[in-house]
């Protein structure tokens, strides 16, 4: 299984050679000699920068951009076009069928860098604003709810209580089933619940390395077979990585993740969840990666939007009833990291594994040294 940042896409052997060799020191990249090798490609994995050039066989580079911005399921893709035409008319043909940007060969490789990067910070920014609209708009839905469904299901287990104590023999063969079913819509309220803003206004010196050491902690003792083993594997730096935060809201929002990982992996003899912590420039980098089922590049973009879960799709039939998702486990996580200030990073390989990575800001210096 390999994620890359960079795909590009050139028919001319050394042109890929040197874009390799001068982006690799940057990026991780994967070089296609074709269109129709793009395509199989995109099957099963979306990129975070794609880079085409023009005039090649079989298909254009500007074919391969029309094709991709018809289907919007390549919206986030960013797309550059590296080629040798520097009319004026080539770029706006390109600009205006959805090319990020336009650069003219040989490209002057500080710049490009620099521009990947750029449109990379722009693609975070986009995300983080339309989390926090999505956020807004759902917040007053979700405080009524979590009201009236707490009231609810409160009751409900109350009234079940006392049928199992006193009520009718009858139902006592479906009382441990109705049991679960309430105790599944009061954790349901807690999610909803979670939603909302809540003490984030009470953000303390956390070392990144102690949430992750709690959450796998926790996601072990409660795995649901308890048959199974979950082989986690964890990479972290050596030093502490302190940031500002709400450490029971950021434990959350991992287990979240490495949930779901395991989930994942369920019908995987080798199951393998990688958890790696690690600093670069003014953040700190959390990503999980499983070598489970994967998501199809189709259902990725849904990732994060209330009540969308790919639980009872993948894993095998036999784990659907006992491990459909609610769809607001990866919502209540990006909430979390948002509130955070960071970004979530969602990478898959359908049939082959998931790369969720956190990105989370240093703290201060100041907050530091004054704890």
């Amino acid at each position: 299984m390999k994620f890359v940042d960079v795909v590009y896409v050139d028919d001319n052997k050394l042109n890929r050679f040197i874009v390799e060799k001068q982006l690799g020191q940057f990026f991780s990249i994967e070089t296609l000699d074709s269109g129709s090798k793009l395509f199989d490609l995109l099957d099963n994995y979306i990129p975070k920068v794609l880079i085409l050039d023009w005039m090649m066989p079989e298909i254009s580079g500007l074919g391969i951009l029309k094709k991709l911005r018809a289907d919007n399921k390549f919206n986030s893709l960013i797309i550059i076009m590296l080629t040798a035409k520097s009319s004026k008319e080539s770029v706006i043909t390109c600009l205006g069928a959805g090319a990020n940007d336009y650069i003219t060969k040989p490209p002057n490789y500080e710049e490009l860098v620099a521009r990947i990067n750029s449109l990379m910070k722009q693609r975070e920014v986009g995300e983080h604003t339309r989390i926090q609209n999505q956020l807004k708009s759902f917040e007053s839905l979700l405080s009524g709810l979590t009201h009236e469904f707490n009231n609810i299901f409160a009751a409900l287990k109350l009234s079940f209580q006392l049928f199992e104590i006193k009520g009718p023999e009858y139902l006592n063969s479906k009382m441990g089933s109705l049991s679960e079913h309430v105790e599944r819509g009061l954790k349901l309220v807690k999610t909803l619940h979670n939603l909302k803003k809540s003490g984030y206004d009470n953000f303390v010196k956390l070392d990144l390395k102690d949430i992750v050491e709690e959450a796998v902690k926790v996601m072990r003792n409660n795995i649901f077979n308890s048959n199974r083993e979950i082989n986690i594997v964890l990479s972290l730096e050596k030093t502490p990585c302190y940031i500002n935060g709400h450490a029971n809201n950021l434990k959350q929002a991992l287990y979240n993740v490495i949930s779901n990982s395991y989930h994942a992996t369920l019908n995987n003899e080798d199951s393998l969840i990688e958890i790696k912590l690690f600093e670069k420039d003014d953040d700190f980098y959390l990503s999980v990666e499983d070598n489970g089922i994967g998501i199809e590049p189709d259902k990725l973009k849904n990732l994060g939007q209330l009540f969308y879960t790919t639980k009872g799709s993948f894993g095998g039939e036999v784990f659907d009833n006992k491990f459909t998702g609610t769809g607001l486990g990866l919502p209540a996580t990006q909430a979390i990291i948002s509130e955070h200030g960071g970004n979530i990073d969602f990478q898959s390989i359908f049939g082959s594994g998931t790369l969720v990575t956190f990105k989370l800001k240093k703290a201060i210096e100041d907050t530091i040294s004054n704890k």
